[in-house]
C-alpha cells in the first residue's frame, strides 16, 4: 500500500507523462487528490502514506460506516478524521473520478464471484488526462475494465490518456526493504519449525498452520484448491 502511493505520485510528474502536480503540503495550493477503492489492509496502508505526504484522500468501500475503526489500526487518529469515506456504488465513483489525480484499486473479489466491472472504460474517461490509475491487485480486467497485469520492465501503459500501473509484484521494486520486512515477520516461524519440527509447530501455532499451502503432493489451502479447481485436503488429514 505504501509503495503504490509513492509510485503513483512519481508518475504524476511531467517527465513521466503525468499532470505535473505535487503531493501537497504547500500553502495556498490544493493537494493532489487520491481515491482509494477498498478499505482493507492494502487500502488502509495506502491511505496512511498518502495522508502523511499531504494529499487529499477519499476511500470507497462497501462498508464505509466502520471504516474509521479499520483505519485506526494503520493511520494516526488526527489523520483518520480527515479521510472521506463513501459507499462503493457507481454513482459515488462517477462523482469522484473527475476530481481524482491518483486512483488506486485495492479491492479484490473471490475467484468464483463474477460481477460487472466496478470501473468501466467509459467511466475512466471522466478523469483528466495525465491522471494515474494503479491496480494494486494486478488483476486482469476484473474490478477495472482497462487493467491488465504488467511487469517492472514495462510497468505502465496508457488508455484514453490515463496512465495505468498494474505491476503484479510491486515489492520487487525495493528488494532490500521488502526482504528485510518479510524476513522480520517470517523468521520467528522458521525458527519455530526448526526447533519443534513441522507437525508439532503447526499443531501448536494456528497462524503457522493457516500459512501452509501444500504438504507433499496435497493442496491443504482451500483457497488455492478452489482457485485452481483441484482437490482440497484439510491439513490434519495428510499427516503421514
Amino acid at each position: 500500500g505504501n509503495l503504490v502511493v509513492q509510485i503513483g505520485l512519481e508518475l504524476l510528474t511531467s517527465p513521466n507523462g503525468g499532470k505535473g502536480i505535487f503531493a501537497g503540503g504547500i500553502e495556498g495550493l490544493d493537494p493532489a487528490r487520491v481515491t482509494i477503492i477498498g478499505g482493507g489492509i492494502i487500502g488502509c496502508n495506502a491511505a496512511n502514506y498518502a495522508l502523511r505526504v499531504g494529499t487529499k484522500v477519499t476511500i470507497v468501500d462497501k462498508h464505509p460506516w466502520d471504516l474509521p475503526e479499520r483505519l485506526k489500526r494503520y493511520v494516526p487518529a488526527h489523520l483518520v478524521e480527515v479521510v472521506d469515506g463513501v459507499e462503493s456504488d457507481e454513482s459515488n465513483i462517477r462523482s469522484l473520478l473527475p476530481q481524482t489525480d491518483l486512483l488506486i484499486n485495492c479491492a479484490v473479489r473471490r475467484p468464483d464471484f463474477k460481477e460487472p466491472h466496478l470501473i468501466t472504460r467509459k467511466m475512466l474517461k471522466l478523469m483528466e488526462k495525465g491522471s494515474i490509475l494503479i491496480d494494486a491487485t494486478a488483476s486482469d480486467h476484473d474490478m477495472v475494465e482497462t487493467c491488465k497485469a504488467t511487469s517492472h520492465l514495462e510497468p505502465t501503459f496508457v488508455v484514453d490518456g490515463i496512465i495505468h500501473y498494474c505491476v503484479d509484484n510491486v515489492p520487487a521494486a525495493v528488494p532490500r526493504t521488502s526482504t528485510l520486512a518479510l524476513t522480520s515477520k517470517t523468521l520467528p516461524y522458521a525458527l519455530e519449525i526448526a526447533n519443534k519440527g513441522f507437525w508439532r509447530a503447526v499443531s501448536e501455532n494456528e497462524e503457522l498452520a493457516k500459512g501452509v499451502m501444500f504438504v507433499k503432493d496435497k493442496i491443504v489451502s482451500k483457497l488455492i484448491a478452489d482457485l485452481k479447481e483441484f482437490d482440497y485436503y484439510p491439513l490434519h488429514t495428510v499427516r503421514g
